[in-house]
Protein backbone atom coordinates (compact mmCIF):
# COMPACT_ATOMS: atom_id res chain seq x y z
CA UNK A 1 0.00 0.00 0.00
CA UNK A 2 1.46 3.36 -1.05
CA UNK A 3 1.52 6.49 1.08
CA UNK A 4 -1.55 7.82 -0.74
CA UNK A 5 -3.53 4.70 0.16
CA UNK A 6 -2.32 4.82 3.74
CA UNK A 7 -3.29 8.51 4.08
CA UNK A 8 -6.72 7.70 2.65
CA UNK A 9 -7.15 4.89 5.17
CA UNK A 10 -6.11 7.14 8.06
CA UNK A 11 -8.52 9.85 6.87
CA UNK A 12 -11.31 7.27 6.60
CA UNK A 13 -10.67 6.04 10.15
CA UNK A 14 -10.65 9.63 11.46
CA UNK A 15 -13.89 10.38 9.61
CA UNK A 16 -15.57 7.29 11.06
CA UNK A 17 -14.49 8.22 14.58
CA UNK A 18 -15.88 11.73 14.13
CA UNK A 19 -19.18 10.30 12.87
CA UNK A 20 -19.29 8.07 15.95
CA UNK A 21 -18.72 11.09 18.19
CA UNK A 22 -21.54 12.88 16.37
CA UNK A 23 -23.81 9.92 16.99
CA UNK A 24 -22.85 10.08 20.69
CA UNK A 25 -23.51 13.84 20.73
CA UNK A 26 -27.02 13.34 19.48
CA UNK A 27 -28.04 10.07 21.12
CA UNK A 28 -25.97 9.80 24.32
CA UNK A 29 -24.59 13.28 25.11
CA UNK A 30 -23.96 12.32 28.75
CA UNK A 31 -21.20 9.98 27.53
CA UNK A 32 -19.25 12.85 25.97
CA UNK A 33 -17.76 13.69 29.36
CA UNK A 34 -15.80 10.43 29.06
CA UNK A 35 -14.09 11.42 25.82
CA UNK A 36 -10.36 11.08 26.23
CA UNK A 37 -7.97 13.93 25.46
CA UNK A 38 -6.71 11.84 22.53
CA UNK A 39 -10.14 11.88 20.92
CA UNK A 40 -10.49 15.60 21.53
CA UNK A 41 -7.11 16.11 19.87
CA UNK A 42 -8.38 14.09 16.93
CA UNK A 43 -11.52 16.23 16.69
CA UNK A 44 -9.35 19.35 16.68
CA UNK A 45 -7.03 17.84 14.05
CA UNK A 46 -9.98 17.20 11.76
CA UNK A 47 -10.86 20.90 11.85
CA UNK A 48 -7.89 21.68 9.61
CA UNK A 49 -8.86 19.07 7.02
CA UNK A 50 -10.45 19.68 3.63
CA UNK A 51 -13.76 17.80 4.01
CA UNK A 52 -16.37 20.39 5.01
CA UNK A 53 -18.79 17.72 6.21
CA UNK A 54 -16.33 16.27 8.69
CA UNK A 55 -15.39 19.76 9.93
CA UNK A 56 -19.07 20.64 10.37
CA UNK A 57 -19.64 17.41 12.31
CA UNK A 58 -16.59 18.09 14.46
CA UNK A 59 -18.00 21.52 15.36
CA UNK A 60 -21.24 19.79 16.35
CA UNK A 61 -19.34 17.50 18.72
CA UNK A 62 -17.46 20.44 20.28
CA UNK A 63 -20.63 22.50 20.63
CA UNK A 64 -22.56 19.69 22.31
CA UNK A 65 -19.65 19.04 24.65
CA UNK A 66 -19.52 22.73 25.64
CA UNK A 67 -23.30 22.97 26.05
CA UNK A 68 -23.22 19.93 28.35
CA UNK A 69 -20.82 21.78 30.63
CA UNK A 70 -17.66 19.98 29.55
CA UNK A 71 -14.84 22.48 29.91
CA UNK A 72 -12.91 22.57 26.65
CA UNK A 73 -9.24 23.55 26.67
CA UNK A 74 -8.47 27.17 25.76
CA UNK A 75 -6.74 26.21 22.52
CA UNK A 76 -10.07 24.91 21.20
CA UNK A 77 -11.42 28.47 20.96
CA UNK A 78 -8.47 29.52 18.80
CA UNK A 79 -8.96 26.53 16.51
CA UNK A 80 -12.68 27.20 16.18
CA UNK A 81 -12.07 30.88 15.40
CA UNK A 82 -9.90 29.79 12.46
CA UNK A 83 -12.96 28.04 11.01
CA UNK A 84 -14.84 31.34 10.75
CA UNK A 85 -13.07 31.98 7.45
CA UNK A 86 -13.80 28.52 6.00
CA UNK A 87 -15.31 28.53 2.49
CA UNK A 88 -18.28 26.43 3.68
CA UNK A 89 -21.15 28.33 5.25
CA UNK A 90 -22.02 25.21 7.22
CA UNK A 91 -18.58 25.10 8.82
CA UNK A 92 -18.67 28.86 9.54
CA UNK A 93 -22.14 28.64 11.11
CA UNK A 94 -21.10 25.57 13.13
CA UNK A 95 -18.04 27.42 14.38
CA UNK A 96 -20.20 30.40 15.38
CA UNK A 97 -22.52 28.03 17.25
CA UNK A 98 -19.57 26.49 19.09
CA UNK A 99 -18.27 29.92 20.10
CA UNK A 100 -21.64 30.70 21.68
CA UNK A 101 -21.50 27.49 23.69
CA UNK A 102 -17.84 27.91 24.67
CA UNK A 103 -18.38 31.54 25.68
CA UNK A 104 -20.70 30.66 28.53
CA UNK A 105 -18.03 28.51 30.16
CA UNK A 106 -14.83 30.25 29.11
CA UNK A 107 -14.98 33.20 31.47
CA UNK A 108 -14.12 36.81 30.87
CA UNK A 109 -10.68 36.17 29.41
CA UNK A 110 -12.06 35.07 26.03
CA UNK A 111 -15.08 37.40 25.87
CA UNK A 112 -13.51 40.15 23.80
CA UNK A 113 -11.89 37.72 21.35
CA UNK A 114 -15.12 35.78 20.87
CA UNK A 115 -17.15 38.98 20.57
CA UNK A 116 -14.83 40.40 17.89
CA UNK A 117 -14.98 37.13 15.94
CA UNK A 118 -18.77 36.89 16.09
CA UNK A 119 -19.24 40.58 15.28
CA UNK A 120 -17.26 40.10 12.04
CA UNK A 121 -19.66 37.32 11.05
CA UNK A 122 -22.61 39.73 11.15
CA UNK A 123 -21.36 40.94 7.76
CA UNK A 124 -21.07 37.44 6.28
CA UNK A 125 -22.65 36.84 2.87
CA UNK A 126 -24.61 33.85 4.20
CA UNK A 127 -27.74 34.47 6.25
CA UNK A 128 -27.22 31.09 7.96
CA UNK A 129 -23.87 32.27 9.31
CA UNK A 130 -25.28 35.64 10.39
CA UNK A 131 -28.16 33.96 12.21
CA UNK A 132 -25.76 31.62 14.04
CA UNK A 133 -23.60 34.60 15.01
CA UNK A 134 -26.65 36.44 16.38
CA UNK A 135 -27.68 33.45 18.51
CA UNK A 136 -24.14 33.06 19.79
CA UNK A 137 -23.93 36.75 20.65
CA UNK A 138 -27.00 36.15 22.80
CA UNK A 139 -25.16 33.32 24.58
CA UNK A 140 -22.07 35.50 24.93
CA UNK A 141 -24.20 38.21 26.53
CA UNK A 142 -25.04 35.85 29.40
CA UNK A 143 -21.43 35.26 30.40
CA UNK A 144 -19.65 38.50 29.53
CA UNK A 145 -20.86 41.20 31.86
CA UNK A 146 -18.52 43.98 30.61
CA UNK A 147 -19.77 43.60 27.03
CA UNK A 148 -23.52 43.35 27.66
CA UNK A 149 -24.43 46.83 26.41
CA UNK A 150 -22.12 46.54 23.40
CA UNK A 151 -23.67 43.20 22.45
CA UNK A 152 -27.23 44.51 22.90
CA UNK A 153 -26.51 47.52 20.71
CA UNK A 154 -24.96 45.29 18.06
CA UNK A 155 -28.04 43.06 18.08
CA UNK A 156 -30.32 46.12 17.72
CA UNK A 157 -28.27 47.09 14.65
CA UNK A 158 -28.87 43.63 13.19
CA UNK A 159 -32.59 43.92 13.97
CA UNK A 160 -32.80 47.21 12.09
CA UNK A 161 -30.30 46.84 9.25
CA UNK A 162 -29.89 43.19 8.26
CA UNK A 163 -31.35 42.48 4.84
CA UNK A 164 -32.67 39.01 5.71
CA UNK A 165 -36.01 38.54 7.49
CA UNK A 166 -34.90 35.35 9.24
CA UNK A 167 -31.77 36.97 10.68
CA UNK A 168 -33.84 39.91 11.92
CA UNK A 169 -36.34 37.51 13.54
CA UNK A 170 -33.50 35.67 15.25
CA UNK A 171 -32.13 39.01 16.52
CA UNK A 172 -35.59 39.95 17.83
CA UNK A 173 -35.94 36.59 19.56
CA UNK A 174 -32.50 36.91 21.18
CA UNK A 175 -33.16 40.51 22.28
CA UNK A 176 -36.49 39.49 23.89
CA UNK A 177 -34.60 37.04 26.12
CA UNK A 178 -31.98 39.54 27.25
Amino acid sequence: MGSEGLNGLINDISRRRIYYLVWLSINKPELLSYISPDNLTEVIAVLSGSDWRVKAYATLVLGVMASKGIKLPKYVTAEVIKLLSDPSEYVRSGAAWVLGRVSSSSGAENCKTIYDSLAKLLGDRSWIVRAAAVKSLGELNKGCTPLREVIKNRLYDVLIYDKNDIVRKVAYSVLKKL
